[in-house]
């Protein structure tokens, strides 16, 4: 592996998951584990989309479809909010 790989590969490992974990963890000390838990399935669609923008991949409709169902489930799976 050359330089530029090593470097690729300690990029992925400190934002990808170091990054990661600290924001999820953070995000924890803030929120209700229920919603950190709701915002981790944003994952697959943060990928796509960043695949999409990024990477210049191409977006079919199976691809919109799969990112409107998480979106939904998401959605519907919110606590109602209650008002004090």
């Amino acid at each position: 592996m050359d330089a530029a790989g090593i470097a690729a590969y300690a990029g992925i490992a400190v934002v990808a998951t170091a990054l990661a974990f600290v924001c999820y963890f953070t995000g924890l000390r803030h929120l209700p584990a229920g919603t950190v838990g709701l915002i981790g399935l944003l994952n697959p669609v943060t990928g796509v989309l960043l695949g999409v923008m990024v990477g210049g991949e191409s977006l079919a409709v199976a691809q919109i479809a799969g990112i409107l169902l998480v979106l939904a489930a998401i959605a519907a799976s919110r606590p109602a909010r209650t008002r004090a």
